[in-house]
């Protein structure tokens, strides 16, 4: 796979994640790269970055890199489920009432949990806002009765 822009071979000598960055994909369309190395590869071909010199801008994109965010963020185990004192269960696929303001008095909205997580967070899938919200496991959330049954 060739760089998207034409990268003099002196730059690419001394920066080789240019050509071949590490958070390559291949898509049905082709390869993608994300956009801070695909800035970097422009500002290798010449473009420039007001206030930086063509090396610390290079450096400063490939800092960027959502491959470098990623490998930052921490890792969260999925658990299979949150034992809680005096309440229900929570695991995949149990029915609940969630009020995302967590403000008491403010609107509950019922949804399907997805996962648990390890740091006691659930990601729950709440059909009338269109997605999938992670909270707390705490008293905003109410769980049913029951189960919800080949929603996951």
């Amino acid at each position: 796979m060739d760089a998207y822009y034409d990268v003099p071979d002196s730059i690419a000598a001394k920066y080789p994640e240019l050509s071949r960055p590490t958070c390559m994909r291949e898509t049905k369309y082709g390869y993608k790269v994300c956009g801070a190395c695909r800035m970097a590869q422009a500002v290798a071909a010449g473009t420039r970055l007001q206030g930086y010199t063509q090396d610390e801008a290079i450096e400063h994109q490939l800092r960027g890199c959502s491959t470098k965010r990623e490998s930052l963020k921490p890792v969260i185990a999925v658990t299979k489920q949150i034992r809680r004192d005096g309440q229900r269960i929570l695991q995949a696929g149990t029915n609940v009432y969630v009020q995302p303001d967590k403000r008491k008095g403010t609107k509950r909205y019922e949804g399907w949990v997805v996962e648990c997580y390890s740091n006691n967070t659930v990601s729950i899938h709440v059909p009338s806002l269109g997605d999938a919200i992670t909270v707390e496991a705490d008293e905003f959330i109410k769980a049913r009765r029951g189960t919800t049954e080949g929603r996951n």
